[in-house]
């Protein structure tokens, strides 16, 4: 009899919880009312709202924008005036293809959220036959000084890459091709999840 007891209670327990699940807050639109509203209702899945995403970036291009924005608040020159070459960012693991073209991918699209900006883009590497990478970013040799400077380029988008476990870490930064100063920079978590999307 005891035995009958606590399995009634454990599936009293479980019915609970799932109904429980069922009837939970949601966010509701109406025809004839313009502000959110929230009811508790299950017959009514078709009108649910769906809530924003818990990051406030979810896909690549988001996440791309916000470095460019960055590099925008952060600047200490006026980045309008000259053309900014963009490279290929350094990445630890450099010899693996798929990281190459994953920093490919990361500068380019950086590269072209600036432009709306009234930045002037040139692509860099797939111009000039001078490798810019190494682990910490752009090289500024003579050779590379003089090649930037021949595609009318005088500051240049450059970056280092960063895994782990969860996503990269992107590290930007503007630099002023003849003094090697630093224009700005600019810093970014990219989940991994941001590249499937």
């Amino acid at each position: 009899m005891m035995a009958l007891n606590i399995r009634n209670l454990i599936t009293l327990a479980l019915l609970t919880g799932v109904l429980g699940a069922c009837t939970h807050t949601v966010k509701l639109q109406t025809d004839n009312e313009h502000p959110l509203r929230t009811a508790t209702s299950v017959q009514t899945t078709s009108q649910i709202i769906p809530e924003p995403s818990f990051h406030t970036h979810s896909q690549f291009e988001d996440y791309t924008d916000s470095i460019a924005a960055q590099i925008m608040i952060r600047a200490t020159a006026d980045l309008k005036s000259d053309l900014m070459a963009v490279t290929s960012f350094g990445y630890r693991a450099r010899d693996d293809e798929n990281n190459h073209q994953l920093s490919y991918q990361l500068s380019q699209s950086i590269g072209q959220q600036l432009q709306p900006y009234g930045i002037r883009v040139i692509n860099a590497y797939q111009t000039t036959d001078l490798e810019y990478l190494d682990a910490t970013g752009l090289v500024l040799d003579d050779d590379a000084k003089s090649s930037l400077n021949a595609l009318g380029a005088k500051t240049a988008l450059t970056g280092v890459i960063t895994s782990n476990e969860r996503g990269l870490l992107i590290q930007v930064k503007v630099l002023d091709i003849n003094s090697k100063e630093m224009i700005s920079s600019a810093n970014r978590f990219i989940p991994y999840y941001s590249f499937n999307q």
